[in-house]
């Protein structure tokens, strides 16, 4: 893509040198001209950073780079185009012209950089991209218009829309929301093309690229950028947080009676924003971890497996006492995802937590290694982090750090337990409302023999009754909006049983129950959603992944506070100093398991520790 009349000249590494872009002023339709400068980060040059999607590589436009030809993508010409000045230079970074694409150490070196370079330019241009409006070019129409928005502009009422969920508002007294009754409310129908056109924004490539996530939490303030139109980043920010705040707290019934159409766009709003508001919050003051931000950008994108990784490590601010990993552009996907995995197990508390939530991987990655860039298109992914958000509640393996170690590129040995195997599995809690969950509770019911003999004696102490609600809520009782979460207890009971009675009169497409069940409200879409319940050979009741199936084996291994339930594979290994072969095992994802949570089969003692091998 790289033009070949232009060369670029060496930074000084030593000097933690980078390139600016000086885009020369124009008119509209001017060609792009610019020029590069070379700068030393601790110079305090006056720049601005540029947030964008490079977009399709094949869709390219010219330039003039110091009066040399340059292509670049055509997504990159727009934004340039609409940042241009007509009287004045504008001096900004951005990363596709002052980074030389071609020459991998001089990329991994700058992109080292980025997020210093990031958190010293005086602002971030978060430029979306474009759709269509009535806007003309050169047209502003900034979010704080002083006559309200044009009826006809769909970008400028989605933002005025943006604004009003910002205020603090609730619903009622927003112009964009109509009471019908006194517990209802629709659109305003002068808001719907900006509703329609909020839907268009957010499914704008921009807010699925991973580089997003360092590059809107890191700069000291950013301007989202629209076409013509522009908006304070913090405004989307704000939004979003409030709304959350209206869903779950002040104006929950009246959010819930909005039409479906409606809450699913300002769901999708908050879903796009959630993880930023979440690693913003975390880099402010407190330690933030390599696990901890590659969960909460799972599923954006990167045109490289391995940018996965090396996007977000710059928000790094604590790697547990090891050695911080860099980006290395000469490495493959496989080595960096193996090298990720290593460190985690190496690292303080020398745990197995990374392995929790999203097991979706690719044929050439074994199940011990996390396929970074394998997404979960689920429609609720951030409700598959079950064990990754409640992993702090249990210790089956009674705070052991893990053991493990290399055999080849492809196999891991852990030690741990073997507890039971895998003898029934129940109906999958793939459900989009209450109503729906009904036929699914009813099924583990008959499974666990609940419905007939509630009081039956299990496996681990008191009832089936009893292991079949903590199975389903985690053992996990949510508190507060915050929210905040406690360990289950016997008094919670009341309410639980409370819980299934109003699920089972909820009506189709309703997920807002009584004010008072909030607390299972919290929980059980991450416990139980997206997952299935299954009953060992000794009578273990557990809810595990959906892909649990008949003659999987549940483990517990050390440096894991969750079990695990695996699966045999056809391969095995020979254990020379023993003389036998060994099994190997694949990781199916982690699992709730009654009576094991708390480290009951290492301290019963039948269990003999052992090596088991995962591949």
């Amino acid at each position: 893509m790289q033009g070949e009349r232009y060369r670029y000249k060496k930074l000084a590494k030593e000097d933690s040198e980078i390139r600016l872009l000086h885009l020369h002023a124009g008119s509209w339709q001017d060609q792009l001209s610019s020029h590069l400068e070379h700068v030393q980060l601790s110079q305090n040059t006056r720049y601005e950073a540029l947030s964008y999607v490079w977009g399709d590589l094949n869709s390219v436009c010219t330039i003039l780079l110091d009066d040399c030809e340059f292509e670049i993508t055509k997504n990159l010409g727009a934004a340039l185009r609409r940042l241009r000045k007509e009287n004045e230079e504008r001096v900004l970074w951005v990363d596709q012209l002052c980074i030389n694409q071609v020459d991998e150490v001089e990329k991994s070196t700058q992109v080292a950089l980025m997020p210093q370079i990031f958190k010293n330019c005086v602002e971030a241009v978060f430029w979306l991209g474009e759709i269509q409006t009535t806007a003309k070019p050169g047209m502003e129409c900034p979010i704080d218009v002083a006559n309200g928005p044009n009826a006809q502009d769909g970008i400028a009422v989605a933002l005025d829309i943006i604004r009003q969920l910002e205020s603090g508002d609730h619903l009622r007294d927003m112009a964009c929301f109509q009471v019908v009754e006194d517990k209802t409310i629709t659109v305003s129908p002068t808001y719907m093309t900006g509703l329609a056109t909020l839907r268009q924004i957010m499914t704008l490539p921009y807010w699925e690229r991973i580089w997003i996530v360092q590059e809107n939490i890191l700069p000291k303030r950013g301007t989202v950028v629209l076409g013509s139109c522009s908006a304070p980043w913090t405004s989307f920010a704000n939004a979003a947080a409030m709304w959350t705040k209206h869903v779950w707290h002040c104006c929950r019934q009246l959010a819930d009676s909005l039409p479906l159409e409606a809450k699913d766009i300002l769901l999708d709003f908050t879903k796009k924003l959630a993880p930023l508001m979440t690693i913003a919050r975390s880099t402010n003051g407190s330690n933030v971890c390599l696990f901890d931000v590659l969960q909460q950008t799972r599923n954006r994108k990167a045109t490289k497996g391995c940018d996965k990784v090396f996007a977000v490590i710059g928000l790094v601010t604590d790697w547990l006492e090891a050695a911080p990993i860099l980006p290395d552009y000469t490495l493959d996907e496989f080595q960096v995802y193996s090298m990720v995995a290593e460190y985690f197990i190496n690292s303080k508390p020398r745990s197995l937590r990374f392995l929790m939530g999203n097991h979706l991987r690719r044929p050439q990655f074994p199940s011990w290694m996390v396929d970074w860039a394998a997404e979960d298109h689920s429609p609720y992914p951030y409700e598959l982090g079950w064990g990754e958000r409640f992993y702090g509640f249990y210790n089956a393996c009674l705070g052991r750090p893990v053991v493990a170690k290399r055999h080849s590129a492809s196999v891991m040995l852990f030690n741990g337990f073997t507890v039971d195997e895998v003898h029934a599995v129940g109906d999958s809690m793939e459900v989009h409302d209450w109503k729906s969950a009904v036929p699914i509770y009813d099924s583990w019911y008959r499974l666990t023999e609940v419905d007939t003999h509630p009081a039956k004696p299990y496996i681990a102490g008191g009832d089936v009754e009893n292991a079949l609600w903590r199975c389903v809520t985690g053992n996990v009782y949510g508190e507060t909006l915050a929210p905040t979460y406690r360990k289950a207890v016997a008094e919670d009971f009341a309410l639980y049983k409370k819980f299934e009675r109003e699920m089972r009169e909820a009506k189709e497409g309703q997920w807002i129950l009584s004010d008072e069940l909030l607390p299972f409200m919290l929980v059980i879409p991450a416990s139980a959603r997206n997952r299935r319940l299954f009953i060992t050979k000794r009578g273990y009741i557990g809810m595990g992944p959906l892909a649990t199936q008949v003659g999987d084996i549940v483990h517990v291994l050390l440096g894991s506070q969750i079990p695990f339930v695996s699966r045999k594979s056809a391969v095995c290994l020979e254990d020379e100093v023993n003389e036998v072969e060994l099994p190997t095992f694949s990781f199916v994802g982690e699992c709730y398991v009654h009576g094991v949570m708390e480290g009951e089969i290492i301290l019963e003692g039948s269990l003999e520790q052992e090596t088991i091998a995962f591949c």
